[in-house]
């Protein structure tokens, strides 16, 4: 029993890291200029596996605290390398419209800022880690198996790259104003969603209330927007 247990976390975890291959052929084939391809790999690949792993994960009862940790790492390095890419191609002169100078210069600025926001959460649970470690408090790795995992800020930070990720791929193809302002207004609220992640979790880690949290709980609209991201995750 504990044997096909531990085969299906490793093979959940297998479909976890594919999403870096997908992200590796969607960056190879966008500099080959086959975009729509690249979009297609993108969500298949990088969108569809984040969805299929974690489906198997909570039907095989596979959830674990490294796959937690193994699935936000990979969801970060596909994800803000494909942006990255973009980036560097609407850079490489594809874009004649005037204003893709302006959507080049804010894409980078929030690009670093979350870098810099996922760097931070990162160094947060490392060094938790190793907090727990030391102090011989294994009872509180239940516990940290909760705050390690997205909460309903970064999940839904995530979710809204993507779309700034979609909505790119659209830009490159048939570039227009509306879309440049699209995708910066979109930016403006991931960079908003990442700070509120990195507040969730540390007040997570200090063991205090989040009153941002808290306060939109009491909405039934968002308790069903945070149960649909739990069932989803």
């Amino acid at each position: 029993m504990e044997k096909s247990r531990n085969a299906k976390i490793i093979l959940v975890n297998l479909i976890t890291g594919m999403r870096l291959l997908f992200a590796v052929l969607s960056i190879w084939l966008l500099f080959r200029d086959e975009v729509f391809l690249a979009f297609v790999s993108f969500v298949v690949g990088v969108i569809g596996t984040d969805g299929f792993d974690g489906y198997l994960a909570r039907k095989w009862k596979a959830v674990t605290m490294f796959g937690k940790f193994w699935d936000s790492l990979i969801d970060k390095i596909a994800v803000y390398s494909l942006f990255f890419a973009i980036i560097i191609k609407l850079e490489g002169g594809l874009l004649r419209f005037d204003i893709s100078r302006v959507v080049l210069g804010v894409s980078l600025f929030f690009f670093f800022l979350l870098v810099a926001t996922e760097i931070m959460l990162t160094y947060a649970a490392v060094f938790i880690l190793w907090k727990i470690k030391k102090e011989g408090k294994e009872e509180l790795r239940e516990e940290l198996r909760e705050k390690l995992g997205s909460n309903i800020w970064g999940k839904t930070k995530m979710v809204n790259l993507c779309i700034v990720l979609i909505f790119s791929f659209i830009f490159i193809e048939k570039p227009s104003n509306l879309f440049a302002v699209v995708i910066m207004l979109l930016m403006v609220i991931v960079a908003t969603l990442a700070f509120l992640s990195l507040r969730k979790h540390w007040l997570d880690y200090i063991e205090e209330d989040d009153n941002i949290y808290l306060y939109l709980k009491r909405f039934a609209w968002f308790r069903k927007y945070e149960s649909w991201f739990d069932k989803g995750s």
